[in-house]
């Protein structure tokens, strides 16, 4: 289910397979879908079913996590010709409104697409979520800043913090920053310098002894507007 502009939409995506985390994101008025599993889907906003992203990498090719930033589309944690690279970010081309990107390859030099590694840490990368002019980048163990330089290197990729987020759909935008879901605390990120901690011993401590394993991979964030909250799921 989707909705958009107050109305909800049933949209078919067929041949999905079913999996954990999923996301969904609006970009330039359309919409990019995404498992983890499967090759992602967008949809016009107008049928009723998602098709394969028009000019992905490659059919064969997957994405942890796909999410919009400006006029890119950014995918973590590739898996590529058999191999798996968790510390990799790919982008698009950018994209003009109302329509998907037209490439993803790196090796076309009258576009801006391409990919970069960040190995600096060890961790996995799980999730990002526009903060600014910036994209926040969240791995298992730091956060890094992605910024658009409107140079030949297209973006600028900085450490932000030597923490990380629990899972996919555990960062929620709120005013002046992100409340994140992490490995033992619920932060604040700002973008700038260390997140501060929104909880305190008792209600850590209370949260995490919910958390298994088994059922971390199903923790998510959302913000609850009618209440002015972020609720921890």
């Amino acid at each position: 289910h989707i909705s958009i502009a107050g109305a909800t939409r049933i949209i078919t995506v067929a041949g999905a397979t079913p999996a954990i985390g999923w996301q969904i994101s609006a970009f330039q008025g359309l919409v990019v879908i995404n498992n983890g599993i499967d090759a992602p889907w967008g949809w016009d906003g107008v049928a009723g079913t998602a098709v394969a992203l028009p000019n992905w990498t490659d059919p064969a090719d997957r994405a942890r996590v796909i999410r919009p930033f400006k006029q890119f589309l950014v995918a973590l944690y590739i898996t590529s010709g058999g191999n798996i690279f968790q510390n990799r970010i790919a982008w698009s081309a950018p994209a003009e409104p109302g329509t998907f990107p037209t490439t993803w390859d790196p090796n076309d030099d009258t576009n801006d697409a391409g990919w970069f590694d960040i190995a600096d840490t060890p961790g996995q990368f799980l999730d990002c979520l526009p903060l600014g002019d910036a994209n926040m980048i969240y791995k298992t163990d730091s956060i890094w800043g992605m910024v658009y330089t409107a140079t030949e290197q297209v973006f600028r990729f900085y450490k932000v913090a030597a923490i990380g987020a629990l899972g996919i759909n555990c960062i929620t935008a709120v005013p002046g920053g992100h409340v994140v879901l992490g490995n033992g605390d619920v932060y604040f990120n700002t973008g700038q310098g260390e997140p501060k901690s929104l909880v305190n011993k008792k209600i850590r401590e209370a949260i995490f002894a919910r958390i298994t394993p088994e059922n971390a991979p199903y923790a998510f964030t959302c913000l609850q507007r009618r209440f002015e909250e972020v609720w921890i799921c």
